[in-house]
């Protein structure tokens, strides 16, 4: 009964989602546009901090040949993405840019829980243990 309630919540998820974006191609663009600002803003703020940064936006997100040196490096860098979502949001929602405004604040909420993938996480971490891991020895401790 579970597995079954857990394929039909499944299939309902992979039905929808396509769905609403194809009733709604400027929720696309929308998603696009808040995922490149939210970038931008981790990338402004390493390279204000003298670090070399590079934006992917098909892949993982912000690059950099050199990691942060300080935790107080990587928590800024960390922040700067919700931040800056939560500020483009706000300007847009101001602007009349609703749809644009909402999914920027969400954006902003979401990247900002402690979850291992997303920056609230890795700000946690920063602040949390105050050292910088090196990522090339990442894989071998986890």
């Amino acid at each position: 009964m579970k597995k079954a309630v857990l394929f039909l919540v499944k299939l309902d998820f992979l039905v929808t989602v396509p769905m609403t974006i194809a009733t709604y191609p400027g929720l696309l663009w929308c998603l696009v546009v808040v995922t490149v600002l939210h970038e931008a803003g981790h990338a402004a703020i390493a390279k204000a901090m003298g670090l070399v940064p590079s934006l992917h936006i098909s892949s993982r997100g912000v690059r950099m040949a050199v990691g942060p040196r300080t935790a107080r490096e990587g928590f800024l860098i960390a922040v700067a993405g919700p931040g800056t979502s939560f500020v483009t949001g706000l300007a847009f929602l101001d602007a009349h840019f609703f749809m644009l405004g909402v999914c920027s604040v969400c954006a902003g909420f979401c990247m900002s829980i402690p979850a291992r993938p997303l920056d609230g996480f890795l700000a946690w971490r920063f602040a949390r243990y105050g050292y910088v891991i090196d990522r090339r020895l990442a894989p071998r401790l986890a």
